[in-house]
């Protein structure tokens, strides 16, 4: 079972909490952040039950996230109500098979070590999610989950800097860049990666810059973002 604690199983992707939107999420009203925050835009997302694009809303396993592009890297206690977010609206974009998220994205029984470690190697951007407490969330004995090196946040990381992944770090809310001292040194790069921020308060231009950063680095987001702008929305 993937945790992002290396031993703590509940936050793992299993947990209720941590789950995502569900495939073909509903359009997002990001005018209900004002009032409930992005977790109650969350929520509209999967209770709507309306698609946002045309096409069917899922897919065989065998064919889904063939061409991932974008890995979301999260931590479950820290910031999964934006890891979420970002899912819904970069799967909106770009389609789902272009975007992985761990538990929307892993097929039920298939080995998740090897479908994570797979999917960071293969992506093209791996989007590092960082909220306030991305440094200092603590395992059962008081230890910094960053500091062990089974903790899967850090070991996404450490295979997307060695792999040559480019990781843009999304700060939320508050959050700061962590400084280089602070991190280990096998993901001490995180430090000085040009970051973006997800804000509560100005998510839709918040959320473009993002879209527009992928667009620009991958000829594949590009022509599938041009693409299903020109589809019509499905109304059913």
């Amino acid at each position: 079972m993937r945790t992002d604690s290396g031993g703590d199983d509940s936050n793992s992707t299993q947990d209720a909490a941590r789950q995502p939107p569900v495939h073909g999420a509903g359009i997002v009203n990001y005018g209900v952040i004002q009032s409930g925050g992005i977790q109650d835009i969350v929520n509209q997302a999967v209770g709507t039950g309306a698609r946002a694009f045309s096409g069917p809303a899922s897919r065989p396993d065998s064919t889904r996230q063939a061409g991932c592009v974008v890995f979301i890297n999260y931590r479950g206690a820290d910031s999964h109500s934006y890891g979420a977010l970002l899912y819904t609206e970069l799967a909106r974009r770009f389609g789902d098979e272009h975007v992985f998220l761990d538990c929307e994205s892993i097929p039920a029984g298939a080995d998740f070590v090897q479908a994570l470690l797979d999917r960071v190697r293969s992506a093209r951007v791996l989007l590092a999610v960082i909220g306030p407490h991305w440094l200092t969330v603590t395992d059962p004995a008081g230890r910094r989950r960053i500091d062990d090196p089974a903790d899967w946040i850090r070991r996404e990381l450490v295979v997307a800097f060695a792999t040559g992944v480019r990781v843009i770090p999304v700060l939320t809310d508050q959050a700061t860049l962590p400084r280089e001292a602070e991190l280990p040194a096998d993901i001490a790069a995180l430090s000085r990666c040009q970051y973006r921020r997800l804000r509560y308060h100005e998510p839709i231009a918040d959320l473009a810059r993002i879209v527009t950063d992928l667009t620009s680095l991958d000829r594949t987001l590009a022509a599938t973002a041009r693409s299903r702008a020109n589809l019509p929305q499905d109304s059913s």
